[in-house]
Order: structure tokens, then sequence, then C-alpha cells
């Protein structure tokens, strides 16, 4: 039984080391990379235009007349409602764009970020180490079970463009401060520290909350530098200053302080004491932070306390760094104290820097301990079923979503006069898991999905008749 026992992890360890060869690890990591493309790619197709969308296709100040025509359009759309709703400028104007494309481009181009998304977490998870597919496999299913709104923030192309795209950017940028700080490097020259003031200002021009969990990153990052007598690159300094810009801007546009003067009108705490509204939003925040990353800062508590049993020879700027970025994601998590809600999507940013924290430690793992390789690999074959089985029930539900929205569509496309046409029908939506996160269209048309449904299709009304 020994020998049987033994010449079975013999052969374990063989094959192991033939599959984690640079050859072999470069073209799985290859079929990997395929592989999530044409899921995302498959789930973006089916996936349909919904709510903010019908809305976004059209130039602002039209009274949804207009659609956009070309990049002016929405220049001057995103002008207006910098002015009139909000200040995320940098990702509504990619919002606008991918509407403008329409069709396959838009589902190929959110397929290929995605797919950057996740390979800019692995790079930044992987700094100057081998090829690990494992690792980026493992990324892909943290962000598809612990995202808790993975088609509202990657699918459906306004939340996509918010959260994906803005996410994108953020991480893109971090990138480079983390390999300059991980390899020890402080070369600078005044193109870089020009081209990172501005990149700067679009990173912090993209999400409230992921910026400013960015932008705290980066001063602990400095502040270890500055206290372990390490110089600091002017241009971390001007990139740090143009983030901080580019917030300031998104945050000080007077369309925040429009929505926020109709949030005040509503809301009775607010009016009372602002101390005390912002008491009343803490516990929720802590409460879901409870909910939605406690099993992250579980996983990476269990794999920073590996890391540190197995590597005696650890590496502190690893660890640190990884740190940074739970930071990142507790203050990004804070910061929603300041925001009337905090819907599930808001949560993108928050979990991408912990889900990052964890590839840090993973990527730097010393698996060729017998016990962590078993557990890599076993790890690796109950995801995948588990993924599997999930995605493929996703699918299959939304695509059947799918099928009821492109058939009204037919109804809409048969009508000689649809501005005389009132929509009425009895079959409605009926997600059966959580992948879809769409709700059917109100009836109420005073409504602004359904306002924006109407506009859209060019119809008078649309309602669901109830069957009694």
């Amino acid at each position: 039984m020994k020998e049987y026992y033994e010449n079975c992890i013999s052969k374990y360890l063989k094959l192991d080391a033939t599959l984690s060869g640079e050859k072999s690890a470069k073209f799985i990591f290859s079929i990997l990379l395929l592989f999530f493309f044409v899921l995302i790619l498959s789930l973006n197709i089916i996936y349909p235009l919904y709510a903010d969308d019908w809305g976004y296709v059209f130039k602002e100040g039209t009274n949804f007349t207009q659609r956009n025509s070309g990049i002016s359009d929405i220049l001057h759309s995103q002008y207006s409602h910098y002015f009139g709703h909000g200040g995320r400028t940098v990702v509504h104007i990619i919002a606008q764009y991918l509407l403008f494309l329409g069709g396959y481009w838009t589902d190929l181009l959110n397929s290929v970020a995605y797919i950057l998304f996740t390979f800019v977490i692995y790079k930044i998870s992987n700094i100057d180490r081998k090829v690990n597919p494992t690792l980026f496999f493992f990324i892909n299913i943290l962000i598809w079970f612990f995202q808790p709104a993975f088609s509202q923030t990657i699918l459906w192309i306004t939340g996509s463009a918010n959260y994906l795209w803005g996410t994108l950017i953020i991480i893109s940028f971090l990138y480079f401060f983390c390999q300059s700080f991980i390899k020890e490097s402080n070369k600078s020259s005044a193109s870089k520290t020009t081209i990172f003031f501005f990149a700067g200002i679009i990173a912090g021009w993209t999400n409230e909350n992921t910026a400013l969990g960015m932008i705290f990153m980066i001063c602990l990052l400095l502040i270890y530098l500055k206290r372990t007598h390490n110089p600091i690159p002017m241009w971390m300094i001007t990139g740090l200053a143009g983030a901080i810009i580019g917030f300031i801007i998104m945050a000080a546009a007077p369309g925040n302080y429009v929505r926020y003067e109709g949030i005040i009108q509503t809301n009775e705490v607010i009016q009372q004491s602002k101390i005390k509204y912002y008491l009343t939003r803490l516990l929720p925040v802590i409460g879901d932070f409870y909910k939605f990353a406690l099993p992250l800062v579980m996983i990476y508590s269990l794999a920073l306390v590996t890391y540190i049993y197995f590597d005696k020879k650890r590496n502190i700027r690893i660890i640190y760094l990884s740190l940074c970025f739970c930071a990142a994601g507790i203050i990004a998590d804070m910061a929603m104290i300041a925001s009337p809600e905090f819907p599930s999507r808001a949560w993108f940013g928050i979990i991408t820097f912990f889900i990052i924290a964890i590839g840090i430690i993973y990527a730097n793992l010393k698996t060729e301990h017998i016990y962590l390789s078993v557990i890599k690999t076993l790890l690796i074959f109950f995801a995948s079923v588990y993924f599997l089985l999930t995605y493929q029930k996703g699918f299959k539900d939304l695509y059947a979503l799918n099928e009821v929205f492109k058939r009204r569509e037919q109804i809409i496309d048969q009508q000689q006069n649809k501005a005389e046409f009132d929509f009425v029908t009895k079959e409605t939506i009926n997600p059966q898991t959580a992948l879809p996160m769409i709700d059917e269209v109100p009836s109420d048309s005073e409504h602004w999905i359904n306002y924006f449904y109407i506009k859209y299709h060019k119809i008078r009304s649309f309602k669901i008749e109830s069957e009694k």
C-alpha cells in the first residue's frame, strides 16, 4: 500500500512539473485566455440593452428625439450631463460610445475589456514571476463567484462602462506603481512625469469610491518609500497629483449637487442633521462589508498565513503591497457612507482590490510543497465543476430572457405606425437565477425605465397586462 501511495505521489509530481514547465504554462495560459474570452463574449451577445442603455443612445438636451451621431454629440451630451446629473464623464463617454457603435462591436469590445481587466489583475499579482495559469484561472473564478453584481457591472453596457471599464483604467494606472514598488525601480523622465500626470487625471475621474481607494493606496506606497529612505520617482508624485485633480473634477461636478438637492428634499434625517445622517449610513455599510467582502478577507488571511508559514524568506514588499490593496478596499467601502444608497454594483471596485490582494499572495506561495500542490489541484477541480454548472444555468436563463426582449422588438418592428402603437403584452421575463439581474419594464408610464423604453423603440406606450 505504501509503495502504491508513493508511486501515485511520484507520478503526480512529474505531471505537475511537466504542466508547470515554461512552454506548457504559456500554452495553458493561452487556452485559458481564449476560454474565458469565449465565455464572456457569449454572455455579452445574449445580454440585452436595458434601462439607462435606452436613454444614453440619445443626445442630451434633445428630449430623447435625436440619437448620438458621433463623438461630437457624445461630448456635448457629457458636457450637459456634468452640469445636470453627475461627474463620471470619462466612463459615461465610454458608455455612450459603446452604445453608439452597437451590435457585435459593442459585445466584442466589452469582452476584450473584461479579458484586459482580468489580465491586469494577473499582471499586478504576478509581478516579476513566471507564467502562472492557475493564478489567472482563480482570478476569473473569484470574479464570477464574489462580484455581487456580475451582470450589472460586466455585461450591462452602462454598468460595464461605469465599473468594469472604470476599474480597468484605475488598476492599469496602479500597475506601474506596483511594478516600480516590487522591482524597486526609480527610473523617471520628463515625458513619463508628464504622461502620468494626465493619466492620473483620467484614472481619478472614473468612479468615486474606487478612485478614492486608489489615491489612498498610492499614498501608502509613497509613505513606505519615504520611511525606508528610498527615492520617490517624480512620475509617482505627478501621477498622484493628477489622480487627486481628476477626483476633484468628478466630485465637484454641479450635477452631483443637483441630485444631492433632490435627496435632501426627500430625506428627513439629512434635513435634521448631516452628522446623524452619516451615522445612520455607517451600520449598513459595515453590514454590507460582512456580507460581500468578509469571505474574501478570510481567504486573504488564510493565504497570507500560509505564505508566511511556508516561506521563511518572505518578501516584506509583497506583504505590504497586498495589505495596501486591502486598505484601498476598506477605504473605498467606507467612502460609501457619504452616498445615500449603496447598490451591489458599487462593490465592484472594492471586491477587485481584495481579489488583487489575494492574487498577490497566491502568486508568491511556494506551491511546490506536496500538501499545497494537492490542495491547489483539488480546488481547481471543484471550482471548475461548480463554475461550469452555474455558468450553464445562468446562460440558459439569460438566453430565455433575451428571447422575450427579441420577440417584443419583432412585434414593434412589424408596426406600420410605431408612434401610435400602444404595446400591451402578457408575456413577462421570469429570471430563474441570479445572473441576469434584469427587472421587468414597469407598466407605469411615469417610471423612467418605461419612458426610456418607449422613446428608444419609438412607440407610444408599453404595458404588461396582468392575467386575472
